[in-house]
């Protein structure tokens, strides 16, 4: 963490003009208090915190761009954000400066300066997301913020089998929430999706290039019916065959779901130190 001193030295460095340089930063965040990722007027959100601490370092208001929109109550392991800025402050003061402003919930990972041509959200080809389920009778007194607790047991294989059934280009309406204005298609293009159960935990990876809203959590919540024998592969061919806009209505809690990775092609982040 920076300290005081140094904190002063940076902002003293924040205040020579340079050229416009595109800095992007890996960000982990617990979701819990949060109103979602994206600014909102009056409302905490994970890039309005940046976004405030960001012009306490620079003097400069700053619009940070993310790869990927989280919802209320959701985490990150590796969210990534760009922004353009005129100081001459170093990457690496950046992520030790960061965390000094930004609340204890929210951690710079690492930064690095970019290509004029990055953008966090257009730039990147897949993300990956993680869903946590804790599977045992009784639920965890520590862990109730970070996972779904399921206390009937899990039918592994089934769930990937239903999971491969999900794996290509479809249209996903099924799985969707409400849609945004900006939304032209409900095809999505699912290029991995794996089940393991790890000890207690049952993990839920899923890589698309993008996402619907609420796709992941209904996706998971069906396949978490067909663990549990409520229903079958069939069911979920069924709702990729004919379902209608938000007809899968077995939506998980967002406790249990984490960006995990966005993945980038012709640009390398650097995800840890």
């Amino acid at each position: 963490m920076s300290s005081p001193k140094n904190l002063k030295r940076v902002k003293e460095d924040s205040q020579l003009n340079t050229a416009r340089r595109k800095i992007a930063i890996v960000l982990e965040y617990e979701g819990t208090r949060y109103k979602g990722s994206q600014s909102q007027p009056n409302r905490p959100t994970i890039q309005g915190s940046l976004n405030d601490a960001l012009k306490k370092l620079t003097g400069e208001s700053i619009k940070t761009i993310s790869a990927g929109r989280t919802d209320t109550g959701v985490h990150a392991k590796g969210q990534v954000l760009s922004f353009e800025t005129s100081t001459a402050i170093q990457p690496e003061s950046f992520t030790s400066a960061l965390n000094h402003l930004l609340p204890d919930d929210i951690r710079v990972i690492t930064a690095q300066e970019m290509p004029p041509s990055f953008d966090a959200r257009h730039s990147a080809s897949r993300r990956v997301y993680e869903y946590v389920v804790w599977n045992t009778p009784q639920a965890s007194a520590f862990r109730s913020a970070f996972v779904y607790h399921v206390p009937r047991p899990l039918d592994i294989e089934a769930m990937t089998n239903a999971a491969d059934a999900l794996v290509g280009k479809h249209d996903f309406k099924a799985f969707s929430g409400s849609l945004d204005k900006h939304e032209r298609t409900t095809v999505r293009t699912i290029n991995a999706f794996n089940v393991k159960r790890v000890g207690h935990r049952v993990i839920f990876t899923v890589e698309a290039n993008a996402f619907l809203p609420h796709q992941v959590r209904r996706m998971v919540g069906e396949l978490l019916a067909v663990g549990s024998g409520n229903k079958t592969l069939g069911n979920i061919e069924n709702l990729l065959r004919t379902g209608r806009l938000g007809s899968a209505q077995r939506s998980v809690p967002p406790s249990g779901l984490y960006l995990a990775k966005v993945k980038y092609n012709g640009f390398k982040i650097r995800e840890k130190v």
